[in-house]
């Protein structure tokens, strides 16, 4: 999954190269932004409770194909000269859904990878391999936007996606843990906020994590 989260950065890295070469308007990097991490703020927890209920191998499955689909028609909009500033927020608003819906199934899909005991390595592991991508990412698009030009990086983030493809699609079912079944109904997000509150040592780690995430990660500019 880390070659396919590299992609995805190069892609955002050069879609902010586009919206800068087409309008030299930092107001629209900024929007091009909130299109790209909105959804994840505004769905995230409703699609972390909805990985909880469905097969996240097929979510994630799903998720990656159209995120390849999304790249491929930003490479086609830009070989025809049709890559517009509204085309290019259309398939940033349709990634950031896509990827809103994709991160809590593709973190679950993980941990049924894995042995139990071997859940917080894996986890470990995972964190590492996105704070990477965000570092790596956006170096490679810079390293290569410049020779190659910006189709290239759209291409990049398609075959990124298809290899994860081939990779969930040649996973051998029997050898992933099939996690319970959380029942339908009820208010899980609701019940999810009752217990980090009345749980001593998820506060603040909650608490801090948001205020990291919000304010500490690195976002595009110009």
């Amino acid at each position: 999954m880390a070659i396919s989260q590299i992609g995805a950065w190069v892609q955002f890295t050069t879609v902010a190269v586009v919206v800068d070469r087409l309008t030299e308007s930092t107001t629209a990097i900024g929007i091009l932004t909130a299109l790209q991490f909105g959804p994840l703020l505004i769905i995230g927890a409703w699609a972390g409770s909805l990985s909880d209920r469905v097969d996240r191998h097929r979510v994630v499955l799903i998720t990656q194909s159209l995120m390849a689909v999304q790249a491929v028609l930003l490479a086609l909009a830009h070989v025809t000269g049709t890559l517009t500033l509204g085309f290019v927020y259309a398939a940033t608003l349709m990634l950031g859904i896509v990827s809103a819906l994709d991160n809590p199934s593709r973190r679950g899909f993980l941990t049924e990878l894995v042995a139990p005991e071997e859940i917080s390595n894996a986890m470990s592991l995972n964190t590492a391999t996105m704070t990477g991508s965000r570092i790596f990412g956006p170096a490679i698009a810079a390293l290569l936007i410049g020779p190659f030009g910006v189709g290239w990086m759209f291409v990049i983030n398609a075959v990124t996606s298809a290899a994860i493809i081939f990779s969930i699609v040649t996973i051998d079912r029997s050898l992933v843990t099939e996690p319970p079944r959380v029942a339908k109904g009820g208010q899980p997000i609701r019940e999810a906020v009752r217990f980090i509150a009345r749980t001593p040592l998820f506060g603040p780690v909650f608490i801090v994590y948001t205020v990291v995430s919000t304010f500490g990660y690195n976002h595009n500019v110009a």
